[in-house]
């Protein structure tokens, strides 16, 4: 049956009301999320937990301390690149090539949408920059070690290609990283709004989650393990003092309107007459 005999069809069976719905609602969901941002900007330190504190403040100690950096660790730097790199190549190793390109479309563009907006709202942290008492340095290193082991596992069991998925993604990341600080420079302590490590845990939360639901297997797995790791990467965020509850808030506002208008996108682009199908991409 040709294109336009499809689309008759498609208009007459009245599969066109449920499109339109799903713009609808998708249009007004980013909308939402949109004009939350700014309302959240103005309410940055109404709710801050902690009050007026000192740099050396310890709150739960070095052990607590340790636990929340290493969180914050998972959500920028090498541990997102890790868990993206692991959900691309896990898409692509099934087939699933299309859907592997949306995630990482989708992290990208997170890397880029975070920076502007830091640059535009130029809003200040709770504490200068490196005098947080939690030792973030050293939970990056953790992070490293953690990575290179799991990489060198990968080799013993031939798993090359994750590698190449790895290096792929850390140098695109860190290209963009380069040109936003380039085109939009960011002073060090006037980039708190919104939190950069909401906006990049939440997108890959919300590019990646929906994708397993269909399957029954995984999808409560998925989900629990996605919910774990947004809220421990946004409060860890908190409790290091690098951001307030609002910035966490915005960042997570900023992922969901930018992983719904992109999947908008790509409906869109999927629907259109004579585009190539996911089961294309299969082949």
């Amino acid at each position: 049956m040709a294109g336009g005999d499809q689309s008759r069809l498609h208009l007459r069976s009245g599969g066109l009301w449920p499109a339109i719905t799903m713009v609808v609602g998708s249009a007004l969901a980013i909308a939402a999320l949109v004009t939350f941002v700014p309302l959240l900007a103005d309410l940055r330190s109404d709710f801050d937990p902690w009050g007026p504190i000192s740099p050396t403040q310890t709150d739960g100690g070095p052990i607590v301390g340790e636990a929340f950096a290493l969180l914050s660790a998972l959500g920028s730097g090498l541990g997102l690149v890790a868990i993206t790199s692991v959900a691309v190549f896990a898409l692509a190793g099934t087939g699933r090539r299309c859907d592997a390109a949306f995630v990482a479309l989708a992290a990208f563009g997170a890397v880029i949408l975070s920076h502007a907006l830091k640059y535009a709202f130029h809003a200040v942290r709770p504490l200068a920059p490196g005098s947080a008492a939690s030792p973030i340095g050293s939970a990056n290193v953790i992070a490293a070690v953690a990575i290179g082991v799991a990489v060198g596992a990968l080799l013993l069991t031939r798993w090359r290609a994750l590698i190449l998925v790895a290096l792929g993604i850390g140098l695109v990341a860190v290209a963009l990283e380069a040109l936003g600080d380039a085109l939009l420079p960011v002073t060090a302590g006037f980039d708190a709004f919104p939190s950069g490590h909401a906006v990049y845990s939440m997108t890959l939360v919300a590019a990646v989650s929906p994708l397993a639901w269909p399957d029954a297997r995984v999808r409560h797995l998925v989900l629990a393990a996605s919910l774990l790791y947004v809220l421990g990467v946004g409060a860890s965020r908190v409790y290091l003092h690098a951001h307030f509850p609002a910035d966490v808030v915005a960042g997570w506002c900023v992922a969901l309107a930018w992983t719904t208008g992109l999947r908008l996108l790509r409906v869109a682009v999927a629907h259109t007459p004579g585009a190539t199908t996911t089961a294309d991409y299969r082949r």
